[in-house]
């Protein structure tokens, strides 16, 4: 069980319909082909009990570590997803703060990311209509930013086993 909520396929798509994002080829991939692949990744990345002890920083960059390999139209499922989440203030707050820090990373990351530069602007103003632009920090852009600096020849750790470890050296 999460302590989010996330949308069903019908939510996820009304909100889908509304992003555009034009480098994959659509007809190869549906909405349902990226919902289907899209919703596992998510759920798992923000429910899993061994990140549960991570603030919200930490559990975003996860997310933001997730999207980070995956093709375009999986970043487009996973943004429509983050601001989703987003959408629920009114709703159930921690899941649209989640939002938020997803959507803030996926905004000052959109080059490292592969966010469309249009996405990036339509998630800026996203933030700035709930009043979600300020940064908590350590924010997850940071974070992943300094895991992405500190692992980018390799690639490893994964930046759950990179948290453990900075965490414990402090």
């Amino acid at each position: 069980m999460s302590e989010f909520l996330f949308p069903t396929y019908r939510e996820w798509l009304q909100e889908y319909k509304q992003w555009s994002w034009d480098d994959y080829d659509r007809a190869r991939w549906d909405p349902s082909t990226i919902f289907s692949h899209v919703s596992p990744l998510v759920r798992e990345v923000l429910s899993l009990p061994a990140q549960r002890d991570y603030y919200r920083p930490e559990r975003a960059a996860l997310f933001l570590e997730t999207l980070y390999d995956q093709p375009p139209p999986m970043k487009h499922g996973m943004l429509v997803f983050a601001t989703w989440m987003v959408q629920q203030a009114d709703i159930h707050r921690p899941t649209s703060l989640m939002g938020a820090e997803i959507c803030r990373g996926m905004r000052g990351l959109y080059k490292e990311l592969g966010v469309p530069r249009p996405a990036k602007e339509e998630l800026e103003k996203l933030l700035v209509s709930y009043k979600y632009m300020s940064m908590f920090e350590p924010c997850a852009e940071q974070v992943f930013s300094e895991w992405l600096r500190d692992t980018e020849p390799t690639g490893v750790p994964p930046l759950a086993a990179w948290l453990r470890r900075e965490r414990e050296s402090t």
